[in-house]
């Protein structure tokens, strides 16, 4: 996930670009997560923007929807 620059619009057309409009677990690789994506994820009350570091159980069954990117997913791989 890149964004331009911090903008929750941003956020809002890629979750609905894939039908997430409930509660949604973003997990984005450490080099992905910028203060760009951090920011614009972080006004909407039903996404969290998490680095794979943060990851947990809890925040995992908390969200109806769990978006991961391939880096994301790579970089989860490499520590377990």
């Amino acid at each position: 996930i890149a964004f331009d620059e911090p903008k929750t619009k941003a956020a809002v057309a890629l979750l609905q670009r894939l039908d997430l409009s409930e509660s949604t677990l973003v997990v984005v690789s450490s080099a992905e997560y910028a203060q760009k994506v951090k920011k614009s994820f972080a006004n909407l009350q039903y996404a969290k923007c998490i680095a794979v570091g943060g990851i947990n159980v809890y925040d995992i069954l908390r969200h109806d929807n769990l978006l991961m990117t391939e880096a994301a997913v790579d970089e989860l791989k490499e520590r377990f």
